[in-house]
């Protein structure tokens, strides 16, 4: 096999390595966001369910975004749907094809202003607004961040005072809060790590000498007398 032969088959697997993490990213989030719908008491996984989606889109290229915006999307549609509803309801492709575009679309937007501006958690909450309106009113998709409707805690009381996208908003923020908790705390993490190595690999200079150390050779030692 010749050089040009082995560098396509390298960049290739790594193609399709890449492409499988997008999908388990995606798929993750989606899994999550999905939960709620079938077990509503489980509606607080919808606060931490976009994280794994936002961790990737953020740390990719742009191209590779608008691919896990598409995954995450028919990943969704996959969990949420039964098998039947998309042979015998062609409503469904519609709904995959409105459901990928406005994914992608977002994902495009978050990553790019996430690169720019830096992860700014209200203004991309806000954008989380016009996506979920746009796909009840087009796509006829239901609300997919899930929220307990029958409660009457604060949950609720915001909704019936600022509308239930206000809800969303606070569940999308939610959600970037903790994604920005995460990352500060792993660079953190990852600088002690970084300046641990560095000292050990830098050589030793006087000022890191201890003190105890320096004194025994900073004092003259007694001596005898000297002999005729």
């Amino acid at each position: 096999m010749s050089v040009g032969k082995k560098s396509n088959l390298y960049a290739n697997t790594d193609r399709h390595t890449r492409m499988a993490e997008h999908f388990l990213y995606a798929g993750i989030s989606a899994l999550l966001l999905a939960t709620p719908h079938f077990y509503p008491q489980a509606w607080f996984l919808s606060l931490f369910a976009l994280i794994p989606f936002l961790w990737r889109v953020v740390n990719v290229r742009f191209s590779e975004s608008i691919i896990l915006g598409a995954l995450l999307a028919g990943s969704y549609c996959f969990v949420i749907a039964s098998p039947v509803s998309w042979v015998l309801s062609a409503n469904m492709v519609f709904k995959l094809l409105a459901l990928s575009l406005l994914f992608a679309v977002y994902a495009a937007t978050v990553n790019r202003i996430a690169r720019h501006i830096g992860l700014n958690a209200i203004f991309i909450a806000v954008l989380w607004l016009p996506l979920e309106y746009t796909l009840n009113q087009i796509a006829f998709v239901d609300q997919i961040l899930a929220f307990p409707q029958e409660s009457s805690g604060l949950i609720m009381r915001v909704g019936t005072m600022f509308g239930m996208l206000m809800v969303s908003f606070v569940i999308m923020l939610t959600n970037l809060l903790i994604l920005i908790l995460i990352k500060e705390v792993m660079d953190a993490l990852q600088s002690g790590a970084e300046l641990h190595i560095e000292r050990i690999g830098r050589p030793c200079s006087p000022a890191d000498t201890p003190l105890s150390q320096e004194a025994r050779y900073r004092f003259a030692t007694p001596r005898a007398p000297p002999q005729n």
